[in-house]
């Protein structure tokens, strides 16, 4: 440790770069993870509205019904199978409408499954199997509203995937330069511990250090940040908006912590190990 605190005390300048480097990263990532979460969130809320409603043909026996909803509940994208019978979708139209039974006489209601996914985005594919089965006369559900919120979620996914992959790899350039930079400043002390015969690893051991303790203070800065911009902002739109749903805040904050120190070390040794090997083979 004594080498380590004293390289970094000999080029404090680069160290604090390389770490704060590591700390904007974590600010970005915590923000992008939030808006991943938000995403996800709404998508289970809206999944129970987008729900599949499959027509039965008025030649099908209850048993087969019955038969037909245990088949498609155990299919592994579905979540939630009901049956609707012809009673009960009578009921739900006079209860949605305000009628009573004499103005609905002699009209006939038939029966349907209602099927809830696992996931907003197969409701398409499995509009299509049941198409498939032939025993329904018609399968609809959301339709355009349906597709282009899957259009939206995934979009958002992709540009959330392009942002993250594009911070960390702006904070690993970062630390790359830096740790090489260092390298070749320090070159000559480098080069004797090669001439006498020390091994790769020892030259390397103070900046692999400097480089986890840098990530390690980078991410729990992050983390601070987050928890101080987190929780006053959840407070205040949670008052403006209270309908609205929000990430629960504690969740958030256990999903950050870990995060964080986690890309914050890794960042900073995979930087080291990125900027040593560069200056190494830079060095003639």
């Amino acid at each position: 440790m004594g080498r380590v605190s004293r390289y970094m005390l000999r080029r404090p300048g680069l160290f604090v770069l390389s770490t704060l480097s590591v700390l904007l990263v974590g600010v970005l990532v915590n923000a992008a993870v939030f808006g991943y979460l938000e995403a996800v969130r709404l998508r289970e809320h809206w999944r129970e509205r987008f729900t599949i409603r499959a027509i039965f043909r008025e030649d099908v026996r209850r048993e087969f019904m019955e038969q037909i909803r245990e088949e498609v509940a155990r299919h592994p994208l579905v979540g939630q199978v009901v049956l609707v019978s012809p009673e009960e979708a009578r009921a739900r139209f006079l209860e949605r409408l305000g009628l009573s039974e004499g103005e609905v006489a002699g009209v006939s209601f038939p029966a349907s499954l209602e099927v809830v996914p696992r996931h907003v985005e197969d409701l398409p594919e499995i509009a299509a199997i049941l198409r498939e089965e032939g025993t329904f006369v018609e399968v609809f559900y959301g339709g355009k509203e349906v597709e282009g919120f899957l259009r939206l979620f995934r979009l958002l996914l992709k540009a959330l995937s392009g942002f993250l992959l594009g911070v960390l790899g702006f904070g690993v350039f970062v630390i790359v330069v830096t740790t090489a930079l260092t390298v070749q400043l320090r070159g000559r002390e480098v080069e004797v511990l090669s001439l006498v015969g020390a091994p790769s690893a020892f030259s390397l051991a103070p900046f692999l250090f400097e480089g986890l303790f840098g990530g390690l203070l980078g991410g729990a800065g992050a983390y601070l940040l987050g928890l101080a911009f987190f929780v006053p902002f959840f407070r205040l739109v949670g008052e403006a908006f209270p309908g609205f749903l929000w990430v629960n805040v504690e969740e958030l904050l256990v999903v950050l912590l870990p995060l964080d120190l986690g890309v914050g070390c890794g960042m900073g040794v995979l930087g080291v190990l990125l900027g040593h090997w560069r200056a190494r083979r830079r060095r003639p």
